[in-house]
């Protein structure tokens, strides 16, 4: 093996590595009354946002912890893909990962 192929394999591995750290945070809407996820018509958990795990402040998470997230009222959450996953993305040919 010869260093360019070390590297581009060294590179690889950073990529899929940041792909990991900032993975998608998934808050579903919670129904308070009957203590169990909202549902759409398709009996699916209706999504209130996709956030970045790695990016989005503790002090978020802490309130999507406690059920008391309002993603109309928050601007320190960051959205997934943040900028960070986009080049990682980009720099594997554009795929997104988990």
């Amino acid at each position: 093996m010869n260093a360019a192929s070390n590297c581009v394999g060294a590179m690889h591995t950073a990529l899929v590595a940041i792909q990991e750290q900032h993975a998608e945070l998934t808050i579903y809407e919670w129904d308070h009354d009957s203590g169990d996820f909202g549902l759409n018509s398709d009996g699916e958990k209706i999504v209130v946002a996709r956030l970045c795990l790695e990016c989005t402040p503790e002090s978020i998470k802490e309130q999507i912890d406690d059920a008391a997230y309002d993603a109309a009222g928050n601007y320190d959450d960051v959205p997934f893909p943040c900028p960070t996953r986009k080049l990682a993305d980009e720099g594997l040919g554009g795929g997104e990962r988990g």
